[in-house]
């Protein structure tokens, strides 16, 4: 901080001082946290078939599973869409609850924890945070669907 005050110093100055630092500050740990969790979130598997096997037991419950989570994909990422635009940010955390169960059955740990990610951000009422966990979101849904599709095969 390199900004110049001259004196008196007035209790309205210390505070847009006090204020400038803390935004700094509060960016400056946000910023590193946001690199934090990109590169967790990229060391985890978009669709574990191994993992969600073992979990349900047989080919039949995954792909039942797998439809059903594209399918509701495939129905919801408009929502999700209709609802940033909205600025409707519950709309965002239900869906975002409901994608983080469907997500632990079909081992699609990577959307599980932005899932995670987002409903905490929106919990802590950090919509700066909340904004870019939206748009990891939403490229997660779209590839963890992709996947999906792919085993299943259609």
């Amino acid at each position: 901080m390199n900004a110049i005050y001259i004196k008196p110093l007035t209790p309205e100055k210390a505070s847009g001082i006090l204020n400038a630092f803390l935004s700094l500050s509060q960016t400056s740990i946000f910023k590193e946290h946001q690199t934090k969790s990109t590169t967790q979130l990229q060391s985890l598997s978009l669709l574990d078939k191994e993992k969600a096997l073992e979990f349900l037991g047989s080919d039949e419950k995954l792909h039942e599973m797998l439809v059903l989570l594209v399918n509701s994909l495939t129905k919801e990422i408009p929502n999700l869409e209709q609802y940033h635009q909205d600025n409707d940010w519950q709309g965002i955390q239900m869906l975002a609850h409901k994608w983080k169960g469907g997500a632990s059955y079909c081992s699609a740990s990577r959307l599980e924890q932005i899932c995670i990610e987002m409903i905490t951000a929106l919990k802590a009422e950090s919509l700066e945070e909340a904004e870019v966990f939206y748009q990891q979101l939403l490229q997660i849904a779209e590839a963890t669907k992709e996947v999906a599709r792919k085993v299943i095969g259609t």
